[in-house]
């Protein structure tokens, strides 16, 4: 039975205790200082391999035709290194960054989708679009929260018109241009909802 191959980590740590006569195995470290050898082989390796370059960045939507032609020749300089390396098409480089691509295309929808709340999911939406979105949505909720908070005290503060005032100007700072329209509202809601109770606790 052919042994399991080495993580690079465990290749760093071997190398590293051959000078010592006594040290423990790699398989009795405990996980995290194999965790730390591991993301140190990573580290050091990126600073001595050299890394291959980026692709070229996705321009915006609206292109003039030269424009275009211009990204496109960039794009195909690019992948000329990589699945032309000798001037042919190198089906293993191409299976490989299909590979990649393909696990892109599965797991990034996830992403967006979780983030801009079943919005958006399409992989290919520029990354303003959905961080747009997600932003959108965080100030909606900090916005409600805050808004909650200061119905409250604006009720709890009832014949106080300073800090009414204060928590109005406050209000004002989350976007909330009317707390006292807000406090109202807020009000009313809840006298229907204990009517609604007490009706429906004197039907039964």
């Amino acid at each position: 039975m052919s042994e399991s191959p080495r993580s690079p980590g465990q290749v760093a740590y071997d190398a590293f205790s051959r000078k010592f006569t006594n040290h423990l195995a790699w398989n009795e470290l405990p996980p995290g200082t194999q965790e730390n050898w591991q993301s140190g082989a990573f580290a050091a390796a990126e600073t001595m391999i050299p890394r291959r370059l980026l692709p070229p960045e996705t321009p915006g939507p609206h292109l003039t035709p030269e424009e275009e032609a211009e990204h496109r020749a960039e794009v195909a300089a690019w992948w000329a290194d990589i699945i032309k390396p000798n001037g042919i098409l190198d089906e293993t480089a191409i299976l490989a960054e299909l590979a990649d691509y393909s696990h892109v295309l599965n797991e990034v929808p996830k992403v967006y989708m979780a983030i801009t709340s079943g919005k958006l999911s399409k992989p290919n939406y520029f990354a303003d679009a959905v961080i747009g979105v997600y932003e959108s949505d965080v100030d909606r909720l900090v916005r409600d929260a805050m808004l909650d908070i200061l119905v409250d005290l604006y009720t709890d503060f009832d014949g106080d018109e300073n800090a009414r005032r204060i928590l109005r100007t406050q209000a004002a700072q989350y976007g909330i241009p009317d707390l006292l329209e807000e406090w109202q509202t807020s009000t009313d809601q809840m006298a229907k909802a204990h009517a609604l109770m007490a009706e429906t606790q004197a039907a039964s």
